[in-house]
This record gives C-alpha cells, structure tokens and sequence, in this order.
C-alpha cells in the first residue's frame, strides 16, 4: 500500500462521526442502500433521527403524487407541483407520528395527504370567489367536475368520466390509472376495502351500460 493511500484510510479511520462529512457520506450510503429497504424501515429510521432516509419515501412516493394531483388539477402544472411540495412537507412534519406497522404503506398514507391538500384548495378557491361575489353560485360538485386531465380528454371512457361525481372519479383513477390495491384506496379515501370495491364496481357496470347505449 502506497504512503498516499495509507494516509487516506488513517484520514477515513479518524474522521469524527458527528463532522459534516461524515454525515453526508452516511446519507450518500444510505440512500444508496435505500431503495432496497421496506417502507417501514425508512419511515422507523426517520422517527429514529435519520431524516435523510425521508429522500427515498420521496422518490418512491413522487411520481404517483405528482400524477395524481397533475389529473386532479386539470393538467394545471404550476398548481400541480405546489400542491406537491405542500404534500410532501406536510408529509415531512408528520411523519413522526405516522404508525409504522407491519402493514406501513408510506405511498397511500402520502397520497392520501395529496388529497386533502388538493381538496383545501378547492375549499379556498370557492370561498375566494363567494366573497367576490355574494350571488355567484358555486358547488363543490361543479368545480370538482372540472379536474380531468386536459392531455387525457379524449374518448368515450374519459367523456364518462367527467358525468361522475368526485368520489367515483377518485376511486376509477386510482384503481386504473394510478393501478391501487384496494387497501390502498381506502386508505386515502378514508373508507373500507370492501366499500371501495363495490364502488368500483358499479362504476364500472355503469360505463359497460353507457357503451352498451
């Protein structure tokens, strides 16, 4: 071994565990390593104090979040990507008491936070335009109807789409586009597994029904 390299390995050996460099290296290793580690051990070792390992949830989590609310938003990216980065910070304060079972599913509880999000904005925007205008009528179905994704706004499917209210809608997106288990939909809708089957299901009798005239 050269006297160069000696010195490297006694430079690595004595490095202080609490110095920056050490810390960025652990995270670089990390977060290589990251990727093969299951949702629960990323989010116990971010309760733990290794707050680097909430990068990985977030490159698992993003696209998914990002789709759904890019759909939710009428292809609206600017809002889109907001409502994404208020997604996940609120993901990030929150994540300390998220309930690491051995059912933790980081992805749906993350998604299901995108969905309020996107619902507050809703929320305010009425209110912003109710307080304008006392006498313009705005209903919740009404602009919620209005959240399909302009770049998906083609054929007979995506035309039924738009006659079904929001919480059908939901469910069909993320069942097909967004390929959810049914305990994952739950999860975001706040309802049971079996509630959001049946769901599902008549949506779905309803468009053979709706080809079928």
């Amino acid at each position: 071994m050269s006297q160069k390299s000696k010195k490297n390995e006694e430079r690595e050996n004595t490095l202080d565990k609490s110095s920056p460099m050490h810390t960025v290296r652990e995270c670089s290793l990390f977060y290589e390593l990251g990727m093969h580690h299951s949702d629960r051990e990323l989010v116990l070792a971010f309760q733990a104090g290794k707050y680097h390992c909430f990068e990985t949830l977030y490159e698992r989590a993003l696209p998914k979040v990002y789709r759904y609310l890019l759909f939710k938003t009428n292809g609206n990216k600017t809002l889109a990507q907001d409502l994404c980065s208020e997604t996940f910070l609120a993901g990030f304060e929150g994540l300390g008491s998220f309930q690491a079972d051995e059912n933790c599913n980081f992805g749906a509880w993350i998604l299901r936070i995108a969905h309020h999000k996107f619902v507050d904005h809703i929320r305010a925007r009425q209110e912003e335009q109710l307080s304008l205008n006392e006498e313009l009528i705005v209903t919740g179905e009404d602009q919620l109807l209005q959240s399909l994704d302009l770049s998906m706004q083609a054929g007979v499917f995506l035309d039924f789409l738009e006659t079904l209210g929001e919480e059908k809608k939901d469910i069909v997106v993320m069942r097909i586009w967004e390929d959810l288990s049914y305990q994952e939909i739950a999860q975001v809708l706040g309802k049971s597994e079996e509630a959001c089957r049946q769901l599902f299901s008549r949506t779905m009798k309803a468009l053979c029904d709706h080809f079928k005239s």
